[in-house]
């Protein structure tokens, strides 16, 4: 029997641009380890989907995230869906209230 493993690399979280409306050298820090990583659900594996799903987010004060967006999609709805979810259910502490919008990528990997 061959079974493959899967993993959401790197706990499937990465900032990929700070906010833009902040002066040199004092870009807000939005840390992205406490959100939440979906699950690779079996079928996805089954199908082999992978691929990076890109994401534009906004904060509110209390770090709750008030917007999402998909920039680039992986050529999979499940993914990008399941992205879309898990990057709605963070809280960012810390996070500045800001109509900026942030970039993060959700990289999914089967192996």
């Amino acid at each position: 029997m061959n079974t493959r493993t899967y993993l959401i690399a790197a706990l499937g979280l990465f900032m990929m641009a700070a906010t833009t409306g902040a002066s040199a050298g004092e870009a807000p820090q939005i840390n992205t380890n406490d959100c939440h990583v979906p699950a690779y659900r079996h079928d996805w594996e089954t199908s082999e989907e992978s691929g990076d799903v890109r994401l534009a987010f906004q904060v509110d004060a209390k770090g709750k995230v008030t917007a999402v967006k998909l920039v680039e999609s992986s050529g999979w709805p499940d993914l990008d869906a399941a992205s879309v979810r898990s990057l709605k259910q963070c809280v960012f502490k810390n996070a500045p209230a800001s109509q900026n919008w942030e970039a993060v990528r959700y990289t999914w990997v089967l192996k």
